[in-house]
């Protein structure tokens, strides 16, 4: 039985590398070229015959192919790209898992696996995955340094990319057909990363990474290169220039959060002062509820305090809401738009509720009285036990700053106003209860 050849990664190698070809980006490969290689990865496959190196290649290949699918779709306006993206990175991690010795085959997996999370706006695996390409070409330098010399070339380094350019500068007398395809891989690394940082609104990574695929470019003469031209033409300059623009605009809009915060922080001063000089109680609020619309909050409009009112019907369990009422304005002319619609709410079909048909009621001493941050309840200064919780009729000829200032009557956070159908028997059995029993809340 006649002998299979088996698969040999230098063979490949010198047949399409030696040719011009680049086999970390198959730039130049034909359809038939990459198809007979597949089916010679694929016969060691299936004979057992498989290393590591054999079939981290393979996946890279693949990888590879998917990316130019997705490109060719991108470029056709087609949607579906992103799948293959997703493919592709598949490939190089599956091609990462399998170990291979082959430095310049992990740090290209990394790098291209790093550009299909940046096609998919993975900004944060796009560095991650840049920083491990840099990490490698760092180590094969420091490593051919010490080979070539016999010293270590990372002895004294901290921390790692500041040093890598250093190490370059002492690596110059390398071969450079040995760091040229790694050199690229590192460039365009760097490149990558700065746009996974601008996305991220870290603009200083973008310019370091920048700056330092600028540095590693020009310690070995490849800034000028027909194969990096368009990095130091083109996008480096576009990322420095939008790095500066958003880092501009960020810090404006920083600036006006902080000048709005203190100006809130003013008002808020002016808003206690405010109610402090009414004589007006405060105390905890007990509907949390209402605090997540971000629409609780007293307002100072000229000389006049607006206050938001929670106006609870107590029968059908319903609520409305009113985001700004005048201190100065009457209860009368507050509830006028509310209940005197033409229409009425759905939990009223039968539209009973009136100005003239409904009793409105506050819980006096509902809550304990806020004082620097801590509650205290109000006691009888005669016998000196703490005031029990009652309902208390309002006027509707009231204006909203009296009901605020009425005695006994404690705000919980905004004002409540209870609202029931005069005469009624809920209004009956609501009265002879209590209105904790009555209302938990």
């Amino acid at each position: 039985m006649e002998e299979r050849k088996r698969f040999q990664e230098f063979v490949w190698s010198k047949r399409f590398v030696d040719e011009g070809h680049d086999p970390l980006f198959m730039e130049g490969l034909t359809e038939a070229e990459a198809e007979q290689a597949r089916d010679e990865w694929i016969n060691a496959i299936m004979e057992g015959e498989e290393d590591a190196d054999q079939a981290a290649e393979y996946h890279k290949v693949m990888g590879n192919k998917a990316v130019s699918s997705a490109r060719e779709l991108k470029e056709q306006g087609n949607e579906n790209s992103s799948k293959f993206y997703v493919a592709a990175a598949q490939h190089y991690t599956t091609a990462l898992c399998k170990n291979c010795s082959d430095v310049m085959l992990r740090a290209a997996c990394f790098s291209n696996r790093a550009m299909c999370h940046l096609q998919r706006g993975n900004l944060g695996h796009v560095i991650r995955d840049c920083n491990a390409t840099l990490s490698m070409f760092e180590a094969y330098v420091a490593n051919a340094v010490q080979s070539r010399t016999g010293r270590r070339g990372a002895e004294n380094s901290k921390h790692m990319f500041p040093m890598t350019h250093l190490l370059a500068r002492r690596a110059v007398h390398l071969n450079r057909t040995e760091t040229q395809t790694l050199v690229k891989l590192s460039v365009k690394s760097c490149v990558r990363a700065a746009r996974a940082s601008l996305g991220l609104q870290r603009f200083a990574s973008a310019v370091f990474y920048c700056n330092l695929a600028v540095e590693i470019a020009c310690d070995h003469g490849m800034k000028d290169s027909q194969s990096t031209d368009v990095i130091f033409t083109k996008h480096i300059p576009d990322i420095l220039q939008e790095a500066n623009q958003q880092q501009e605009t960020f810090s404006r809009q920083e600036t006006i959060k902080k000048l709005e915060h203190k100006s809130k922080l003013r008002e808020r001063v002016g808003v206690r002062r405010g109610i402090h000089v009414r004589g007006i109680l405060l105390g905890p609020c007990i509907y949390p509820e209402f605090l997540q619309r971000e629409l609780i909050d007293v307002n100072v409009i000229g000389e006049e305090l607006c206050w938001p009112l929670l106006l609870v019907y107590e029968e059908s369990r319903c609520t409305d809401f009113l985001r700004q009422c005048s201190e100065a304005a009457t209860l009368d002319e507050i509830l006028e738009p509310v209940l005197d619609c033409p229409s009425p709410p759905y939990w009223d079909p039968e539209h009973r509720y009136w100005r003239s048909t409904v009793s409105l009621y506050f819980i006096a001493h509902q809550v304990p009285l806020m004082k620097g941050g801590k509650s205290e309840w109000l006691t009888d200064p005669v016998t000196g036990r703490r005031h029990q919780p009652t309902w208390q009729r309002i006027d509707m000829g009231w204006t909203l700053r009296e009901f605020l200032q009425a005695e006994g009557h404690v705000v919980p956070g905004y004002p409540v106003i209870h609202v029931v159908l005069s005469g009624s028997k809920f209004e009956e059995k609501m009265l002879g209860s209590d209105p904790v029993e009555f209302f938990p809340r």
